[in-house]
């Protein structure tokens, strides 16, 4: 699945819809891949969610973590975050998979390794295209709360920051803040530094 299709899926697993044993974060957006692995924070009960989510980096930690029961709660996540991880930890990581905990998830994030699990649960976490950029920077203006952005000021966002979702999360924060009754191009063009590639561009030009 798609990140921007994970909220919806996690909230369907909340009502009843249940959980995969394992998802694999596949994709290289920095912003998308800790987002991704924060919401799975959001299925524990918030009393306990410090006890029972977990980040490691080894293997056999997050194994060893996953068999490990839930404190006052239904289920139990471990983020296992790792750019690269040895055949031997496949290996383990496969065995677990053959016979999961059932009140915990798996989260990996264990780059191009995961193209060596077979009939796993992907989440893209891939930089996204220039149409769903802007469709998601809608989304992210209609939450509340709601302020409606003219379509020249999401491509003056768009560039300011380098399609960056880390500066555009923040930046539109800032921007409903300033200018809750709708924001215009002017209103970016005040508010949002150019990033330096940007600043270049425009020395460039002129």
């Amino acid at each position: 699945m798609k990140y921007r299709e994970l909220k919806a899926h996690l909230n369907e697993g909340i009502n009843g819809g249940g959980f995969a044993p394992a998802y694999f974060l596949t994709g290289n957006d920095e912003y998308m891949l800790h987002d991704a692995a924060r919401m799975f924070k959001e299925t524990l009960s918030p009393e306990f969610a410090d006890m029972n989510y977990v980040v490691v980096q080894d293997v056999s930690e997050a194994i060893e973590s996953l068999c490990t029961f839930p404190v006052f709660d239904m289920r139990r996540v471990c983020v296992l975050e790792a750019n690269s991880i040895s055949k031997d930890d496949v290996d383990k990581l496969r065995a677990y998979l053959d016979a999961p905990a059932q009140e915990s998830i798996l989260v990996a994030a264990v780059g191009d390794a995961a193209k060596q699990f077979k009939h796993i649960e992907t989440v893209s976490c891939a930089p996204l295209g220039d149409e769903e950029l802007r469709e998601y920077i809608l989304e992210l203006f209609a939450a509340s709360p709601s302020v409606k952005a003219d379509p020249a000021a999401v491509e003056e966002l768009i560039t300011r920051t380098q399609s960056s979702l880390a500066r555009i999360v923040s930046e539109i924060k800032k921007l409903k803040a300033y200018s809750p009754n709708g924001v215009t191009r002017a209103d970016v063009v005040e508010m949002v530094a150019s990033d330096i590639e940007y600043q270049t561009y425009i020395l460039s030009e002129a």
